[in-house]
């Protein structure tokens, strides 16, 4: 009940596309909730498919599960794996990083801004279109939803399992 009331709560879904996805049923679950809140619209406007794996992606693509659940054969797969290994995702720190401090990789970064950068597009776009924020676009009107005092902070949720640092 939570996961479905965390993505009916949810202006878009990101899928780190990788071995353990597609281990995971409850990563089927949390799929067919989305697909039965928002159809193949939800799909091409509020669904970001991040590839960790290029192999992992392929399998997905050819799964029964996700053919019937996303029969669109054209969305766009934001690539974070590797470009010399494409079985191994980009390094999320850099490696030569002085004085021991975390800090974020360049490959890593680049493409995280661009994902960001789509979001906010998106967000605005609904925004303007709208005249309302997007944070909760279907459990405002299915339940009564208590709306933050600051209606500028963004949520972000997290689902994850016991297994992902295996």
């Amino acid at each position: 009940d939570e996961l479905r009331r965390n993505i009916e709560d949810s202006f878009a879904m990101f899928i780190f596309v990788h071995d353990s996805y597609l281990l995971s049923g409850y990563c089927r679950q949390e799929l067919e909730h989305f697909a039965s809140l928002y159809g193949e619209a939800g799909f091409r406007e509020r669904l970001y498919l991040i590839a960790m794996s290029e192999s992992a992606t392929q399998k997905l693509q050819a799964s029964d599960d996700w053919k019937r659940l996303c029969p669109i054969k054209d969305l766009v797969w934001q690539k974070f794996f590797r470009d010399d290994k494409h079985d191994r995702p980009i390094e999320i720190y850099a490696s030569n990083a002085r004085n021991k401090r975390a800090v974020v990789a360049e490959a890593f970064w680049n493409r995280f801004v661009d994902v960001r950068e789509d979001l906010a597009d998106r967000i605005r776009a609904v925004l303007a279109k709208e005249q309302v924020a997007p944070a909760y676009p279907l459990a405002a009107a299915a339940r009564e939803v208590v709306l933050p005092e600051d209606e500028t902070l963004v949520r972000v949720y997290i689902e994850n399992n016991t297994d992902q640092n295996k």
